[in-house]
């Protein structure tokens, strides 16, 4: 409600246009007097339209008669010491006790001096005949002849079909929106042909954009007539409410009804806790994954129970596999939709990995990148072989390097151990072999994590060996099949000893044989 701020200069008007009758002619419409003119303070009794409103108007447009209106006493004349308060309300009948649907923007004024100067009335309602009723409290309405209201221009949208009040994430809405250009009293505009968005949020307002994604067919659409029809519509995104916006450029936005979304089926695995960033070769993840069936939007699927497996990867897809990541139980069935892991650990090359979670019929869960570092010493290895065929007495062609390395394979570089090196009969360098394993030094202390070995000959004879290289505390590293070969002639051996008695004169009963070796 305003204060009415003209109305003492029109009071004053009025009553110099009654009272000066030479001037009547000057006023520019006839005004009512006030009675006999001598009295202005009976009690008021009604309401009266001074000014004839139009007969047509738009819905959101200003009238272009603005109301004025008159608080008299019982014979008709002013009451100028009222002040009351008046109200403009829109009725369906010429009797004004029908209310109808649309509003006034201004609706409500103070009057002063027993007038009432509207000058901003628009109505916004739908397309029709209406009759505009002055009300104030204890007086009698004043009630305007019939008013046409036409559509007016384009100033919102809104649902003429409403969405689906109910949806599964990922799935196509099974009632499909229809959005509608309208005048500001919501009459639909035929000839619009406005682009229409829709958007998600999360309040009825839609002012405030929800999380996940809404997708259709087509987004924007043209208005047709008037009407934009979506097809496809789909939300896909956390369970919970959600509301439709439509909207266009210049235009007051459309929101929908609630949306209550729930959880979809079973489409995808994602790690609801990732494992550790950083971790040591060797050793069990401080950290360990739980991974989580969801649907679509990423809502967990509490009722699934598919099997899990974990496995390492080179690549933030998780397309490319490597080896070595073990688990206490792997794969492993979900339990109210997680899987819980426990003992995963990598062994494996320093450097980044990626740990991949797979389950049959679902999309890949891939982790965030994980830096692996080098671990304790554990185990030797040859970096450099020894030569695989050798003859005895001489020196390996290719003399071997021997790393001290951890679990992963990974090179100790502050490592010095003290590694010894010897020959083997068996693969696994458990059954030290006959012959004598000789080098320049052995053991050798290690530098820089590699122990080089010189000098390394052996002695023994003919067949495979395996050369092993140990150090205490750590793994024992066993070389390929070295295949041994005799040496150059060296010294004389019975291959058959002679009897081991014998009588003067006669011939010995065993005849020595008697070879070359080397």
């Amino acid at each position: 409600m305003r204060k009415n701020a003209n109305a003492f200069k029109i009071i004053c008007y009025f009553l110099f246009c009654g009272t000066v009758g030479s001037l009547t002619t000057a006023c520019s419409m006839p005004l009512k007097k006030l009675g006999n003119g001598t009295s202005t303070s009976d009690p008021a009794t009604q309401l009266v339209f001074y000014t004839s409103l139009p007969s047509t108007a738009n819905s959101g447009a200003l009238f272009s008669t603005q109301p004025y209106v008159l608080i008299e006493d019982a014979s008709g004349k002013i009451s100028t010491t009222a002040n009351n308060t008046v109200t403009l309300v829109a009725y369906t009948n010429s009797t004004c006790t029908a209310t109808a649907s649309g509003t006034f923007t201004e609706d409500s004024l103070q009057a002063s001096s027993g007038v009432a100067i509207f000058t901003t009335v628009t109505y916004n309602g739908p397309a029709g005949t209406i009759y505009v009723g002055a009300t104030a409290s204890g007086l009698t309405t004043a009630c305007s002849g019939a008013i046409t209201i036409g559509t007016g221009s384009a100033y919102q949208t809104a649902f003429s079909t409403q969405p689906s009040t109910t949806e599964t994430s990922g799935s196509v809405l099974s009632t499909q929106p229809v959005v509608e250009v309208e005048d500001s009293g919501g009459n639909l505009i035929s000839s619009a042909s406005n682009s229409i968005t829709l958007k998600v949020f999360s309040n009825s307002s839609c002012t405030t954009a929800a999380t996940g994604t809404l997708s259709a067919t087509a987004n924007p659409v043209s208005a047709s007539s008037g009407s934009a029809t979506f097809a496809g519509v789909t939300y896909t995104g956390p369970v919970g409410t959600i509301y439709l916006g439509a909207t266009s450029n210049g235009l007051v936005t459309g929101c929908s009804k609630a949306i209550a979304v729930s959880a979809g089926s079973a489409y995808q695995l994602a790690f609801s806790t990732e494992p550790s960033t950083t971790n040591v070769t060797g050793s069990v993840f401080s950290t360990q994954p739980v991974v989580e069936v969801e649907d679509s939007g990423g809502n967990l699927i509490s009722s699934a129970s598919n099997s899990i497996t974990l496995g390492a990867f080179s690549n933030s897809n998780c397309t490319t596999s490597i080896s070595g990541l073990t688990e206490t139980t792997n794969p492993l069935s979900a339990s109210s939709g997680k899987a819980a892991f426990t003992g995963v650990t990598y062994s494996g090359p320093t450097g980044t990995i990626y740990i991949g979670a797979t389950a049959s019929g679902l999309v890949k869960a891939c982790s965030s990148a994980i830096t692996i570092d080098s671990g304790p010493a554990y185990q030797l290895v040859f970096s450099t072989a020894p030569s695989t065929a050798v003859n005895s007495g001489q020196t390996f062609g290719i003399q071997p390097i021997v790393a001290v390395e951890d679990s992963g394979g990974n090179l100790d570089s502050s490592a010095t151990n003290s590694i010894t090196l010897g020959a083997y009969t068996d693969s696994n360098c458990t059954t030290l072999a006959s012959g004598n394993l000789s080098a320049t030094t052995n053991p050798v202390s290690a530098s820089s994590g590699h122990a080089n070995f010189a000098g390394v000959t052996y002695i023994g004879k003919t067949g495979t060996i395996y050369i092993g290289a140990t150090s205490t505390g750590l793994v024992t590293a066993c070389s390929s099949a070295v295949t041994v070969y005799p040496g150059s002639p060296y010294q004389l051996g019975f291959s058959t000893e002679p009897s081991q008695s014998a009588i003067s004169g006669t011939a010995f009963g065993t005849q020595p044989v008697v070879e070359v070796e080397d």
